[in-house]
Formats: C-alpha cells, sequence, structure tokens
C-alpha cells in the first residue's frame, strides 16, 4: 500500500495553471529573450515540487524541478532511528528593521510560494550513521502534523528536534 506526504502535488492543476500565464505572455508584445525568462521564471515556480510517498517497507522522496523528476532517494522503513523536525521562524521584525521592509515582505512571500525551499516546517528521517533525509518541507501546520503521524507510524521512530 502506498501513502503519500500531503499536499499531493496536482500536477493536472500546475500544467492548467502554467499554460494560463504562458498564453498572456507568449502573445504579449515583450521580445522573445523577455518571454523566454518570463516562461522559464513560471515554469520553475509551477513545476518544481516534492514527491514523498511511503510504501510497505520504504520511504521515497523525489524533487520534482521544471516537471522533471530527478533521481529519487529513499530508505528502508526499519533502518529510520528517528523522525526529526525543525521549525524555522521566519523572518520577523528584527529582519524587518535590520534590512528594511523589502526584506522582510519577500521573505515572506518566498516561503508561502516556494515552501519545497524555505518553508517553516522540515521533517526529516535519520539513520544510522548520522545520515539524515529530509521527507518534507512545508508551512502547513495541519500537513505537517498529519505528515509527522504519518512518519512516526510507519517507522515506529522516536520523534525528535534538530
Amino acid at each position: 500500500m502506498i501513502k503519500n506526504l500531503q499536499p499531493v502535488p496536482r500536477v493536472r492543476l500546475r500544467c492548467i495553471l502554467l499554460a494560463i500565464v504562458w498564453i498572456p505572455a507568449l502573445v504579449s508584445s515583450f521580445g522573445i529573450l523577455q518571454k523566454i525568462v518570463a516562461g522559464a521564471f513560471v515554469t520553475v515556480l509551477v513545476g518544481t515540487y516534492r514527491q514523498s510517498q511511503i510504501t510497505d517497507e520504504r520511504f521515497r522522496t523525489r524533487m520534482i524541478v521544471c516537471f522533471y523528476p530527478l533521481p529519487p532517494k529513499s530508505c528502508k522503513l526499519k533502518r529510520v532511528v528517528a523522525v526529526e523536525t525543525k521549525i524555522e521562524q521566519h523572518a520577523g521584525w528584527g529582519t524587518f528593521f535590520l534590512f528594511g521592509p523589502i526584506q522582510w515582505v519577500f521573505s515572506r512571500v518566498f516561503d508561502r510560494l516556494l515552501p519545497w525551499i524555505g518553508g517553516d516546517y522540515q521533517i526529516w528521517l535519520r539513520q544510522p550513521k548520522d545520515k539524515r533525509l529530509m521527507a518534507w518541507q512545508g508551512n502547513s501546520d495541519e500537513d505537517y502534523r498529519e505528515n509527522l503521524d504519518m512518519l512516526q507510524s510507519a517507522t515506529g521512530a522516536e520523534i525528535g528536534r534538530i
């Protein structure tokens, strides 16, 4: 039985969104270079995500970059010695006063748009010899709790903090 970590990437929706954004870019009056840059930027945003799943014996995770799957990483569930969590604090008032409002706004925006790069919540699987595998990263408290419970019950390992 295969269980997918949440949220499950909706590839069809991502492709529809990509087409909706690409159409105005293609018919715009911008030059070809600007069209390519805009299209590439949107393709990176929409087409990059992490797919993680639990099977009966293994955990597998794979990054999809611009809709192109990178080689998967996996580990045997029975070899996981701990499910570790890390909660990062996003830019706060200190960042606002030190670097200005633009840095503060952009850090919040990118944490929401690109959670696989800068999400506040992280779940790692620790294996023997201090090998670690990132299982999930995002901003949703509900997905974080659901995924943490799913991984803990599948591995039987204790939950700790990094």
